[in-house]
């Protein structure tokens, strides 16, 4: 597994071994002092040049996309989002938050192996920020429960 990390980002291939597919991912946590920033996106910038996989970037951009997400909402994260190809992978929970940190963003690859696929928000633990999640498989399905009778 190739592993590359800063204070801003831990990026990884991954392998998953019982269905033969891998992946890219990265997670963000992004800092809050804006000179800081332009620093991830510059290692951003660098990775995308060598994935040619699926690749999905997810974790606390600490900046919103749009102004549906809240007033002031970030023209230059929309543009980062362009300009290196991505999209706001679909999100599922967290809906009522005061303004969305936390995103999965992917690439047109991931959108094409991973179809069915969604990330999820989750509540937030011990801090205020909501971790993002993507459960990779489906739960089994066991098929219907047998039919018992108890003749007591």
């Amino acid at each position: 597994m190739k592993v590359i990390a800063s204070p801003q980002i831990a990026h990884c291939h991954v392998n998953i071994i019982n269905n033969n597919q891998d992946f890219w991912c990265s997670a963000v946590y992004v800092a809050n002092a804006l000179n800081l920033r332009g620093s991830l996106w510059n290692t951003i910038e660098s990775l995308v040049v060598g994935i040619n996989r699926p690749w999905i970037l997810m974790g606390d951009f600490n900046i919103v996309r749009n102004n549906e997400e809240k007033v002031g909402g970030g023209s230059f994260f929309t543009f980062q989002i362009q300009k290196h190809s991505m999209r706001v992978y679909r999100q599922l929970g967290q809906k009522m938050i005061s303004c969305k940190l936390g995103k999965a963003l992917v690439n047109a690859l991931w959108v094409a192996e991973f179809q069915g696929l969604e990330a999820t928000i989750l509540p937030p633990g011990i801090s205020d920020h909501c971790p993002v999640a993507v459960i990779l498989e489906e739960p089994l399905d066991f098929g219907l429960k047998p039919f018992k009778i108890f003749n007591t």
